[in-house]
């Protein structure tokens, strides 16, 4: 252990007692203190940084019940002007950001949730999603060959214990849009777990439909320094077109108005419908989930018409 862990290992048993008062009864202060100090220890680069804005890192991390274990939740160096445009004054600070294990454990003790997990899925698999009167469903099969192929897609799934599936797939072209409006999408997390990054992705858009979803969602806005939502920083990141508006993820008036038009047909209330898939408004389906739903209702309506039509016959 050289001497720069060593001073940090003092610091944080300095700390025991308030990292105690805030971690949750199943995880030891011994546990987060150990993997603490292996997380420097692998990333000796975060002792070089500002110091407190290391122990405000930690202390976020142990009041969410995660361990900086780069799989629960990981310590990430980024650089800060602490001075002005025309003085700047550029220092290294750390930030916490839970990762994929650590968003799954907590959803799984929302006490809600009986499954959840996410998923990669690549060129040889198989993998099919779909949205019927009984609610969403997936099949994936993984190829076992050498070679699955390229990712080409994500997803996350919850079944929740009253028997309901929520499931939030994420093309590529998504996930590199979320990569895209990053700060640090040229290096550090986006770069060194690439896949993480990706599930992590479909996660939080998944948690937003969880029952009780505010703390997790309030965890996962740990990360929201990582990205820079305003308009002029998405026109930057598209490399297609550094003028033209951000695509949004959700669907279009057009779109919506095609989801209303079948669903009068269907006999089906927009109310119902957004229950059946837990979102608040129309406003609210995202793409991915829009022609899968809009299937659906078209089926229904072609399986309503043939049952008319055999009463006529009869």
């Amino acid at each position: 252990m050289n001497n720069e862990v060593a001073i940090f290992q003092q610091e944080i048993e300095a700390q025991k007692s308030q990292l105690q008062s805030i971690l949750p009864e199943h995880l030891p202060v011994e546990r987060f203190i150990r993997a603490s100090i292996v997380a420097v220890q692998t990333n000796p680069g975060v002792l070089n940084a500002d110091r407190q804005s290391l122990f405000n890192a930690l202390t976020r991390c142990a009041g969410d019940g995660l361990v900086p274990d780069n799989r629960e939740a990981a310590l990430v160096e980024f650089n800060t002007n602490i001075g002005n445009k025309q003085a700047p004054n550029w220092i290294k600070k750390i930030q916490y950001m839970p990762m994929v294990d650590g968003v799954l454990k907590r959803a799984r003790q929302s006490g809600e949730v009986a499954v959840i997990t996410a998923r990669a899925v690549h060129e040889n698999d198989e993998f099919n999603y779909w949205v019927d009167e009984n609610g969403e469903h997936l099949k994936h099969r993984p190829s076992f060959e050498s070679d699955r192929g390229a990712i080409k897609l994500v997803y996350a799934m919850a079944k929740m214990k009253s028997g309901d599936v929520i499931v939030e797939p994420m093309t590529l072209a998504d996930v590199n849009k979320v990569k895209a409006a990053s700060k640090t999408s040229g290096s550090g997390p986006w770069v060194d777990w690439f896949e993480r990054m990706a599930l992590k992705s479909a996660l939080h858009r998944l948690a937003r439909r969880l029952p009780n979803s505010s703390e997790i969602m309030e965890m996962l806005s740990n990360d929201n320094w990582m990205y820079d939502f305003n308009n002029e920083r998405k026109q930057q990141a598209l490399p297609s077109s550094r003028n033209a508006e951000p695509e949004s993820n959700t669907v279009s008036k057009a779109q919506i108005d095609e989801i209303n038009k079948a669903l009068k047909f269907a006999g089906v209330s927009e109310l119902d419908f957004c229950k059946k898939l837990r979102i608040g408004s129309m406003e609210e389906l995202e793409k991915a989930r829009f022609q899968a739903s809009l299937d659906f209702l078209n089926r229904y309506i072609d399986s309503q018409q043939a049952i008319e039509h055999q009463g006529v016959e009869q």
